[in-house]
């Protein structure tokens, strides 16, 4: 697993690598130095910033360390060297130091969990890395975790290796070029279980499967930026800063001077222009303001402005005389209509008589006078009435006209009343003496009784001397008029004046102003620098601080950039180019599938964003994204075959399994052991595997062969006895049926070598048999004695030799010939013989009065080492096996 620490080393060859500058190496160089402190923190209440800042605040003042890259002894022949052994102890489950032979091309290593297998792949982690990344994941100290618990030290685990011309050397811990040789089951556990998550937890799905989520988390937890843990501003700065304010304030009002008095003098000019083009605006302030000696044009209209004012009476002469002459006419009218009224008032008094009998004509059935019928009188009254009123509708009409006429000579009169007492008035205000020499009557109050008779007696001599005295008022009425024109005009240039007064007065405010503020600055500057001596020199001396922080914040923000970049394109770098061996090893640890779920092709992703994209076979030209068609067993597969091809791709001569079959399902082990052990895909490369699963390592052996398990290391690690004492057999026997069998032959005994026979001729028939369902037709027939009684061995033999014979396999398998010989010898002793009723029978502990024969006994081992090398020697073609 890449820790931080080896990571981030990385990045650093990167960023010298390619040529970034000094500042951002030299920032690197010192989170490097402080990685784990800053490692456990984040961007929480900027926790990581707070620790960071101080640090590189004084670290960046010494510049970029180059240091040369150290690579340990035997670097130079990583291609060609072999573990040889390791020894550990104490060191996390050992107490003691236990040796392990590493020399064979495999090693297998198994035990119940709890046992030490672990122990013993964190010893080869530490000794091949040079820490165990399982305490950085738990963020527990790297000392602590690698003491024994018990005897609570711990001695680095010693690996040693050969080189191919020979010698010894000691594998010093190398995270560059062995980080890779490690596939762990937590690893596979981790992928599948990220592929499980949302979208956005996906993204470090090909970080969690190379071990680098450390990495990945601690480039996350950086805060955007470090600006609020530098002084980017100085206090001193910002004081004298706020202080020049008013000092830049005064030094433009002193640049902007003259600009502005020459844009007031050219106001002024408008001004003047725009009330008197012949008068400067000085002569015209002269003008309108006036001095000591003579007054200003302003205060000449307000005095003229303030004097009375003439009352101008509405009545004239002729009005007054029209008022008269209409009471005049109204008068005489209605006296010659009395006149005539008195003259016939006889008639007037009928009229009345009339009218009253008219009115009761409506209703009436009888004479008024006589009460007699109206059907019987001689004269009918009403008809009589009517043309009496007819006869005086002339003197009924001058009756109307008479009253109609009074009404309106009395309102003439009140007219006329009130016309005379407004000239009266407007005449005794004009011209009072006049007025008291007229002597006129009193007016009433009100137009009652015969008060006209004064005004008209003598020939109308008071009204007309009234009259008189009405044109003296008309001629007064006029000249106030003419006055009220003049005033009209005076009210309109003081208005302009007033206006010409208010913009002579803002721009004589305006040029004060401008000297006071230019006096003010001029003052402001001169005893500015000598008031803030101190300050200046204070700050001079923080500037330094400021950019030195200020290239912290540079060198920060490049390297965050640079950072993040190098985090983004790590998945790429990961699995470039392992595209095509992926999708090679996951159809080999699938091959049980259906051929339409093989894969066609397998896009990896390159970008934190980007999906594992895969075209099925029985879905051609259609890409899916594996996390969500995949189950979870197919994705640990995935997850497998990527590190895998990683290991391949990179040409690591060690591949170390931690438990990894554990994490696969039954139904994939079969795939996954060949496609480990049984094709030589890892030929060339020293395999570890450790396992808790005996039966599928049991199954390894036999299927390997003889030969090859006889070369395979094997330590079984057993549950301690209540001392907590890691317990390891370093020669347990082997699990091979035929190479057990081979031992008791050599040991004289007969009966375990047939007991193991018989277990592993069972086997070697069951893989014949399968071989033959691929190479041919695996189709043969068996006969039982009862139902679930089990295949007597001998009569599958039989049945498999004549297969071979039949399907002329040996003429293109050299192994099916070696497959004939070796049955066929088997066959040539008797079925009836003791040594063959065992091999049908099984083993048990019935008394024999015979004894085996060992002739007979090394004959059937051998034949089974026949039978054994043709099936290493087996071609394995496409054809999917026949299930039996």
């Amino acid at each position: 697993m890449a820790t931080v620490e080896a990571e981030h080393q990385r990045f650093i060859e990167h960023l010298a690598a390619t040529s970034s500058p000094a500042n951002v190496q030299r920032f690197a160089e010192l989170v490097h130095q402080n990685l784990d402190a800053l490692a456990d923190v984040g961007i929480a209440r900027r926790a990581r910033s707070v620790k960071l800042a101080p640090i590189v605040i004084d670290g960046m003042r010494l510049p970029l360390q180059v240091k040369p890259v150290v690579r340990p002894i035997g670097q130079a022949v990583l291609q060609a060297f072999k573990l040889t052994g390791l020894k550990v102890g104490p060191f996390r489950g050992f107490m003691a130091q236990e040796t392990f032979d590493l020399s064979r091309d495999i090693t297998l290593v198994y035990g119940p969990n709890g046992s030490g297998k672990t122990s013993f792949c964190e010893a080869l982690e530490f000794a091949m890395l040079g820490s165990v990344g399982e305490a950085k994941a738990k963020r527990i100290d790297q000392k602590t975790y690698c003491n024994n618990a018990h005897v609570k030290n711990h001695a680095p685990p010693q690996l040693t290796g050969t080189l191919p011309e020979g010698g010894t050397f000691r594998i010093q811990p190398n995270e560059a070029d062995f980080r890779f040789c490690f596939i762990e089951k937590n690893r596979l556990d981790d992928f599948a279980r990220i592929a499980a998550k949302t979208p956005g937890d996906q993204k470090l799905l090909i970080a969690t499967l190379f071990g680098v989520e450390q990495f990945a988390s601690f480039v996350k937890g950086f805060n955007t930026e470090l600006d609020g843990n530098l002084m980017l501003l100085g206090p001193k700065a910002q004081e004298l800063a706020q202080k020049k304010l008013a000092l830049t304030a005064s030094s433009q009002a002193i640049e902007q001077f003259e600009l502005r008095k020459a844009a007031l003098n050219e106001e002024a000019i408008q001004v003047a222009a725009l009330f008197d083009k012949t008068k400067t605006f000085a002569e015209l302030r002269v003008w309108l303001r006036g001095t000591v000696e003579l007054p200003g044009r302003l205060a000449e209209v307000t005095k003229a402005l303030d004097k009375p004012r003439v009352k101008i009476s509405n009545i004239t002469a002729a009005a007054l005389q029209a008022f008269f002459g209409t009471v005049k006419s109204t008068g005489v009218q209605l006296g010659q209509i009395r006149t005539t009224l008195q003259q016939r008032a006889g008639e007037v008094s009928f009229s009345h008589l009339y009218k009253a009998v008219s009115e009761l004509a409506n209703s009436a059935v009888e004479c008024p006078a006589c009460r007699t019928p109206l059907d019987r009188v001689t004269v009918n009254p009403f008809e009589r009435a009517e043309h009496g009123m007819a006869q005086l509708k002339e003197l009924s009409d001058l009756q109307d006209k008479a009253a109609e006429l009074k009404e309106q000579l009395a309102d003439q009169a009140h007219r006329l009343l009130h016309a005379m007492h407004s000239a009266a008035i407007a005449a005794k205000e004009v011209a009072p003496k006049d007025f008291a020499a007229a002597a006129l009557p009193e007016l009433p109050v009100e137009s009652t009784g015969k008060w006209m008779t004064v005004w008209t007696d003598d020939d109308n001599r008071a009204f007309n001397e009234l009259l008189k005295l009405l044109g003296l008022v008309e001629t007064s009425n006029q000249a106030a008029r003419d006055e009220e024109a003049k005033r009209i005009l005076l009210v309109q240039e003081r208005e302009r004046l007033q206006d010409l007064e208010t913009s002579i007065a803002r721009l004589e405010w305006s040029f004060e102003a401008l000297k006071k503020e230019f006096e003010t600055a001029q003052g402001v500057i001169s005893s500015f620098d000598e008031q803030n001596k101190k300050l200046i020199e204070e700050v001079e001396t923080e500037n330094l601080e400021v950019k030195h922080h200020w290239d912290v914040k540079a060198a920060y923000d490049e390297y965050l950039t640079k950072l993040k970049d190098y985090l983004g394109e790590l998945p790429a770098q990961l699995v470039m180019g392992l595209g095509a061996k992926t999708t090679e090893l996951y159809n080999a640890f699938n091959r049980g599938d259906h051929p339409n779920d093989q894969l066609v092709t397998l896009t990896l992703p390159l970008t934190e964003n980007d999906k594992i994209l895969v075209e099925l076979a029985g879905s051609p030209g259609q890409r899916f994204d594996a996390l969500h068609i995949f189950s979870e067993g197919h994705i640990r597969c995935l997850g497998l075959a990527i590190l895998l091809a990683k290991n391949l791709e990179q040409g690591c001569q060690v591949v170390i399994f931690d438990d990894v079959v554990n994490a696969i399902d039954d139904e994939h082990r079969d795939g996954i052991w060949r496609t480990f052990l049984g094709e030589g895909r890892l030929d060339g490369k020293q395999v570890i595997l450790t396992s808790h699963a005996e039966e599928f390592l049991m199954r390894i052996q036999q299927e390997l062969g003889a030969k090859m398990a006889s070369e395979i290391s094997r330590y079984h690690f057993l549950p301690h006895l209540g001392e907590y004492q890691l317990r390891v057999d370093t020669t347990p026997p082997s699990k091979n049926y035929l190479l057990v069998a081979q031992d008791a032959v050599v040991n004289h005994q007969k009966r375990d070598a047939l007991r193991d026979a018989r277990a592993a001729l069972e086997s070697l028939t069951d893989r014949i048999w399968k071989w033959l369902g691929k190479a041919g037709d695996g189709s043969i027939d068996l006969k039982m004695n009862r139902p679930g009684a089990p295949i007597e061995l001998y009569n599958k033999c039989t049945k498999l030799v004549a297969a071979l014979k039949k399907q002329q396999l040996a003429a293109t398998h050299t192994a099916a010939e070696e497959m004939i010989i070796g049955l066929s010898g088997l066959l040539g002793i008797s079925g009836q013989s003791i040594e063959w009723y065992y091999l049908n029978a099984g083993t048990h502990d019935s008394t024999r009065a015979h004894d085996f024969d060992i002739a007979t006994v090394r004959t059937i081992v051998a034949c089974l080492s026949t039978l054994d090398t043709s099936l290493q020697k087996a071609a394995k073609p496409d054809k999917q096996a026949t299930n039996i």
